[in-house]
């Protein structure tokens, strides 16, 4: 599904599900909890099509760890992902509502920030993207971490 909706060679695409899962064990494994989060309950990541399972992983591992809920806004070019992350965390009984997925585009993003609940707002991807989440998450005045 990577590969389809990215356009990456099935290579990369298999070689990103790879990094995926080695996060993931080494999280299982940790007893850590030790996060950028600081604390947030409930933490928004924005993430762009270059690694769009990878990418919100290493933002939502630690913030799970730390018992943050999350609400993921994958690219709107490579979604399945995101809702394939969702798929197995409610086959995982992880309990309702504590990784959510919202559809969107800049509007979205917009919506995460205006949102009172929403306490931080992580980014993973193009660096050129970021800034304008950057922006658009300090005009609300939700702290960001790139």
């Amino acid at each position: 599904m990577i590969a389809e909706e990215t356009g990456k060679d099935t290579a990369l695409a298999a070689a990103e599900v790879g990094e995926a899962l080695l996060l993931l064990r080494a999280a299982a494994s940790n007893t850590e909890t030790a996060t950028t989060t600081g604390g947030a309950a409930v933490v928004a990541i924005v993430s762009d099509d270059s690694a769009p399972l990878v990418g919100p992983l290493r933002h939502a591992v630690p913030a799970l760890l730390a018992g943050a809920t999350l609400v993921i806004k994958p690219s709107p070019r490579a979604p399945s992902p995101a809702f394939a992350l969702a798929e197995l965390t409610a086959d995982s009984d992880f309990p309702g509502g504590v990784f959510n997925v919202l559809h969107g585009d800049l509007a979205a993003i917009e919506g995460l920030c205006a949102a009172s609940d929403v306490s931080l707002l992580l980014f993973a991807g193009d660096p050129a993207l970021g800034a304008r989440v950057a922006t658009i998450a300090t005009r609300h005045g939700k702290p960001f971490v790139d």
